[in-house]
């Protein structure tokens, strides 16, 4: 009786996906469009010996992408003057136009931060930021209109200094010299040895992470599993994916290791979905009281608090129910012989692409989907892993995967941050995963990398990192 109902709730599930997507179809592809539109405003400047006139925000934030190589000095309302080290990466979410922004003031001092962009100090009250949370990390509020506002309030209470963006150099003159940048004077293959190194260190800190954890005497399969539902949530739904492994542990998935073949995925499915409280964006209305009488079969856990799902600009295909029903089939076929013993022996020495191949559970987890688990959390917990056992040869055969995995899905974030900082962006470049982790890495850890004059401080040779 439960297979039967397995295949059944199975059946409509898959049938409802199909249906959805071609409803999305058409919205995915206005969005395209709409983002190429929007990409197309024209960058107007213009100066009438008041500073630079902009006709809009979006050329503002291109003039402030760009503002390393044309502004030496940025100087504030109040007085105070910085150096822009690297104006951060531009925000697509809720929140400030650009996040991660460096500044180095005029004693040498490291500020980083978020920026906001107006074309007069006023908007951001106009726009409600003094009264909004989001804007609490903004270290810069750039502006464009001579202003007599030196400060501008944040919600929790600080002051945000105003910057007026004044140009030394001209924008429609590219024969002027650029300003120096934090890789100035290198060629490509020395910044491509340093992201390599970058991207080894990354990889080794996840590595730890997870030894840390097994030290401390955390079930492997739990440690990963959490891992690998956190990896499913995207940047958005990250927390909520990790609270839904603590609420269903992986230990009552195994449960179902007993049921036929077919019956599995449906079961996970279940499970999650139920606990999830995803029920209803998974199974068309006619099916969903199957679901839940199988969950209940299965002996669903506790309810808890269900999940805070964050939808907000979340992609059709990546909305939590899409993902879940991905990490519901995949974790199916591992709970017979267990989470980490599969992982093992989807890794393998003489094909590294095996692993990432074994990881798709399609249309839910395509190629790209399953290189970033791969690359993120299967082959740093396998290096781990054959640390704390001992273990050589696991512990060489994950690095050695990882080094030679081809690169992911670019990040659009990742890839404005490597052009804003000189770094090269084609695909022969950042051809490998490593080299690509070394570019988040350095995006995130930017301002530790630099020198007292903002320049990228030499990172240790990539063999000097200890593999252990």
């Amino acid at each position: 009786m439960l297979a039967t109902d397995a295949c059944e709730v199975h059946t409509a599930t898959m049938n409802a996906v199909h249906a959805r997507i071609s409803d999305w179809a058409p919205t995915i592809r206005q969005t395209a469009v709409g983002r190429r539109a929007q990409q197309r405003v024209p960058f107007r400047i213009s100066d009438n010996g008041d500073g630079p006139r902009l006709e809009n925000e979006a050329a503002l934030a291109r003039l402030w992408a760009d503002s390393p190589r044309m502004c030496d000095v940025l100087e504030c309302a109040d007085g105070s003057r910085y150096k822009i080290a690297h104006p951060g990466v531009q925000n697509s979410a809720a929140g400030p136009d650009f996040r991660g922004a460096v500044l180095m003031d005029q004693d040498g001092r490291r500020m980083t931060g978020d920026v906001e962009l107006h074309l007069a100090a006023r908007d951001w009250y106009s726009h409600g930021h003094h009264l909004d949370a989001n804007y609490n990390g903004v270290v810069l509020h750039v502006v464009v209109n001579r202003t007599a506002h030196e400060t501008s309030r944040q919600a929790s209470r600080m002051n945000a200094p105003v910057a007026v963006l004044s140009t030394t150099s001209n924008p429609d003159n590219p024969t002027e010299p650029a300003a120096k940048g934090v890789f100035d004077g290198w060629d490509r293959d020395r910044i491509g040895e340093q992201l390599d190194v970058l991207g080894d260190r990354r990889f080794l800190d996840r590595s730890r992470g997870f030894r840390m954890q097994l030290d401390a005497g955390a079930d492997a399969d739990q440690t990963v599993y959490e891992s690998l539902m956190e990896a499913m949530g995207y940047t958005s739904n990250t927390k909520p994916f990790r609270q839904l492994a603590g609420a269903v542990p992986y230990s009552t998935l195994r449960r179902l290791a007993g049921e036929p073949a077919g019956a599995l995925a449906a079961g996970v499915t279940a499970l999650l979905a139920d606990a999830g409280g995803l029920i209803e964006h998974i199974a068309p209305p006619a099916h969903r009281s199957q679901l839940v009488r199988l969950a209940r079969k299965l002996g669903r856990p506790k309810r808890t608090a269900l999940p805070q799902w964050k939808l907000f600009r979340v992609r059709p295909v990546n909305h939590p129910a899409q993902r879940l029903q991905g990490a519901a089939g995949l974790l199916a076929r591992t709970v017979r012989t267990g989470l980490s013993a599969t992982l093992v022996g989807y890794l393998a020495a003489d094909s590294p692409d095996r692993l990432a191949k074994n990881l798709q559970e399609p249309p839910f987890i395509g190629a790209g989907r399953a290189s970033e688990i791969a690359i993120n959390v299967a082959l740093p917990f396998l290096h781990a892993l054959g640390c704390a056992g001992g273990d050589a040869s696991l512990r060489e055969t994950s690095m050695a995967g990882y080094r030679c995995a081809a690169a992911a899905t670019s990040y659009g974030s990742s890839t404005r941050f490597a052009k804003g900082m000189g770094i090269p962006t084609d695909r022969g470049f950042l051809a490998t995963a490593r080299r690509q982790q070394g570019l988040l890495h350095l995006n995130k850890h930017l301002p530790n990398l630099l020198d007292s004059r903002g320049q990228f401080r030499v990172q240790p040779d990539a063999a000097s990192i200890s593999t252990e």
